[in-house]
């Protein structure tokens, strides 16, 4: 029998929902040429995704299906209700689905777990739940830590195989247990004793460690960008990778000790070297060698014994833990760990020919000469149960690196808000601390919060948020002076506010949080752009095994994304005047954007400006298009910052401004023509088409390109005379405005526009000629 949604989207037709919505998703998509959802019906979608996508979770489990599991991935915008929509649906459906196992809940921090779990608790569904803590998390019954040996975890976590056997419980023989004094009372451990199915609640950091849950999991969801935590890159110097200090046994092991393979690992340690020296395929050298997938497995298994384990026992006293702690070579089992996980990706990869997770770089500080191998790895997640993805900045290819069935269902509900953009700065790290006119950048910034706190206070008592970096919110901390804003707890060199306004950083500590949602303003101050060495660290882990060759850059460097190649083009005529910089390989700059525009998205979501709750204020300081903001103005950062308003802050006022001031402040031409024609063939450079120049004498108000003109002579002091132009051969008068005073106007306007009778207009100086003279063109 055919299902159907709540909403009437019959069940056949949701994966082609879902493929409708991924052509939607793609990269270059203005916000303009975004489909808009009622704000109700995207909600109301959403809830139905999630009813039949739990009602398909639990049919799965009932059947016993040989089948993949399903995936969901839910792309829907920032505050429509993803999280409270899936809790409230777990609340619902969850009794049946329990009955397989765990449902575990992933969140960005432990801190929104906690808050997920109240939320949860208050529908009232009596299902079991509970929040899964770390061992240095806060026992909110105790203001302690979880685990009372916490410290000494962090310090063996990786060099032994189980840190619960190694500090609480271990069983020494077929008949023997032993303890630590703790372990009897302890709260990581009693919260690992569930004789039931529940709900969990816990960390991202979790999906990347074993989860200390006896039972199985019948369904995973995961709220906010999941992918981060499964993404690394290890680091080798090379003369470790090609002379390894392969230990001798201790009393508490043993080691394989085989000459041939030991002999056989230097051959491919040497070949993998020379072949990324060289730009050789790795494999096809290994094959020459005859070292094929059988070899490869092997030497992985003998790598892998080589890596020293500390030993351990928790009924160890405290003191005596430490001291083999710190006697522990901790660095020589890295490099071994390393070395053993290399070994392991080449035996995953020998069906190939290369592998691009693997790859040489040079360390730039310590050692600038020593040749450093780079290894770049990307954690699996479990196939075994369903997934539920929930995410504003779900992107469809990274998400099928991981769940290559996963559907994918975009909801775009509009945001609700006044947003403002600035069309001709970056606002990058660089221009705003390092640039030599960096403190003048500064204080433009700094000009506009103090305006917008005042604007907002003016307004309802209205709050503002700023979102920044933290290398520019530290250069704005110090050139706003210690009195004009408050040092944030967690790093006193930046401030928890500026000139009134709360301060937060770019990052994952954004994701999901509720704190800002009663504020009126969010002003954005450039933007987070990782460096192209970490960038493509990412791109190698993720796609380096694709079998679709990664196109790299050149000396380390992005390219200019060609607005005329985009929808942005047609979209945004008076929008950025410079294509954002992106990587040569698309799934590059699909990862960069996940790190940038996601960023800047996220922080403006903190505003909750689908539902919002007040009137909204949106000020993006960086000209880096985003994709699902449908911008309302865009202006020029210096006119934004002079307290300019309306018209003369927009992108029309700017382009004229850019026509005729030059660098030096002085006019870059003695007069413009304000018809589209004469805009097109004298200011090409900022009216390149027909269509952009028509489009700035609509745009702006009645008369507004004299009126434009005028006002940028008169900000800088300048003479200006007003001309009306009328072309010999015939044809409606147009005005020109000619820089200068009126004495000189009438020689220069025969000069500039020799076809043309030229009739006196008006002036901005003192003395105004007699407005009907007329003046024949030479």
């Amino acid at each position: 029998m055919k299902k159907t949604l709540p909403s009437g989207i019959p069940e056949a037709g949701v994966n082609k929902c879902a493929q409708m919505f991924d052509k939607e998703n793609e990269n270059t998509q203005s916000s303009d040429a975004i489909k808009w959802l009622d704000r109700d019906d995207a909600l109301s979608q959403l809830q139905s995704h999630i009813q039949l996508f739990l009602r398909d979770a639990e049919e799965w489990h009932q059947t016993g299906s040989n089948e993949a599991p399903p995936v969901l991935g839910m792309k829907v915008s920032a505050g429509l209700g993803k999280t409270r929509s899936t809790l409230e649906g777990i609340a619902e459906q969850g009794e049946e689905i329990l009955k397989h196992g765990h449902i575990f809940i992933y969140v960005p921090t432990l801190d929104l777990a906690d808050q997920a779990a109240r939320d949860f608790e208050g529908f009232n569904s009596g299902l079991p739940h509970m929040v899964l803590r770390g061992r240095s998390a806060i026992n909110p019954s105790t203001d302690e830590p979880m685990c009372s040996r916490a410290d000494l975890a962090d310090a063996i976590v990786g060099n032994v195989s189980s840190v619960t056997q190694a500090l609480c419980r271990k069983a020494v023989s077929e008949t023997e247990t032993v303890y630590a004094r703790c372990a009897t009372g302890c709260a990581y451990l009693d919260q690992t004793k569930t004789e039931d199915h529940r709900v969990v609640f816990l960390a991202h950091a979790y999906l990347r460690l074993k989860v200390p849950l006896e039972g199985k999991v019948a369904l995973r969801i995961i709220d906010e960008k999941f992918w981060g935590p499964l993404v690394h890159t290890e680091t080798l110097y090379r003369d470790h990778w090609l002379t390894p200090q392969y230990r001798a046994p201790s009393k508490d092991e043993e080691i394989e000790t085989d000459q041939a393979l030991f002999e056989l690992s230097r051959k491919v340690r040497h070949a993998v070297s020379l072949a990324l020296e060289t730009g050789e395929p790795i494999h096809g050298n290994l094959r020459d060698l005859e070292v094929k997938k059988r070899k490869l497995q092997k030497l992985a298994n003998y790598e892998a014994k080589q890596v020293p384990g500390l030993y351990l026992r928790p009924d160890w006293k405290d003191d005596t833990l430490r001291k083999r702690r710190d006697s522990f070579d901790a660095g020589m089992a890295d490099r071994a760990r390393i070395q053993a996980k290399i070994f392991r990706l080449l035996a995953a990869t020998a069906d190939q020919d290369t592998t691009e997770r693997l790859s040489l770089a040079k360390f730039s500080q310590d050692h600038p000469d020593r040749v450093t191998f780079k290894a770049h790895f990307l954690d699996d997640l479990p196939q075994t149960s369903p997934w539920l993805l929930l995410d504003a900045d779900l992107d469809s290819t990274i998400t099928k690196q991981f769940f290559p069935n996963a559907e994918v269902v975009t909801l775009h509900a509009k945001p609700t808000a006044e947003i403002i953009q600035v069309r001709n700065r970056t606002l990058s790290d660089t221009w705003l601390t390092y640039h030599e006119k960096a403190e003048r950048h500064q204080d433009l910034v700094l000009n506009i919060i103090k305006r917008e706190v005042a604007l907002a206070a003016s307004s309802d008592n209205g709050r503002v948020l700023v979102v920044g970096t933290r290398k520019v919110l530290k250069a704005l901390f110090e050139r706003a002076g210690g009195k004009n804003g408050v040092a944030s707890k967690d790093d006193p060199l930046i401030p928890s506010q500026l000139h009134g306004a709360d301060v937060r950083w770019y990052g994952a500590k954004m994701l999901g949080i509720n704190d800002y949602k009663e504020h009126a303003t969010v002003i954005l101050v450039g933007r987070m752009q990782l460096n192209v060495s970490a960038l493509e660290d990412q791109l190698k882990a993720m796609f380096g095994d694709s079998g679709e060759p990664l196109v790299l850059t050149e000396e380390n460097k992005l390219v200019e994304e060609d607005l005329g190649s985009t929808a942005l083009s047609e979209s945004r005529e008076n929008g950025p005047t410079r294509g954002p910089q992106v990587h040569p390989d698309a799934r590059g700059t699909a990862l960069l954007r996940q790190n940038r525009e996601a960023a800047s998205e996220q922080a403006i979501a903190r505003l909750r400006l689908v539902f919002p709750n007040r009137a909204k204020r949106v000020v993006v300081l960086s000209n880096v298009p985003l994709p699902n903001l449908p911008v309302d103005t865009y202006v020029e950062l210096e006119a934004f910052a002079g307290g300019r308003f309306g018209h003369r802050a927009s992108s029309d006022f700017g382009r004229l401004e850019t026509a005729i001031v030059a660098e030096d402040g002085k006019p870059r031409r003695k007069g413009l023509r304000t018809s589209p024609q004469g805009l097109l063939k004298e200011a090409p450079r900022e009216f390149p088409t027909f269509d952009r120049a028509k489009g700035v004498t609509t745009k702006l108000p009645k008369g507004g390109v004299t009126e434009a003109l005028i006002q940028i002579a008169s900000d800088r002091n300048w003479d200006a005379t007003v001309v009306v132009l009328t072309a010999k051969r015939g044809g409606r008068p147009h005005d020109a405005v000619v820089f200068s005073s009126p004495d000189q106007a009438l020689d220069i306007a025969r000069e500039l526009w020799p076809g043309f009778k030229v009739a006196m207009g008006r002036a901005l100086t003192s003395t105004t000629p007699d407005q009907d003279e007329v003046i024949e063109g030479a």
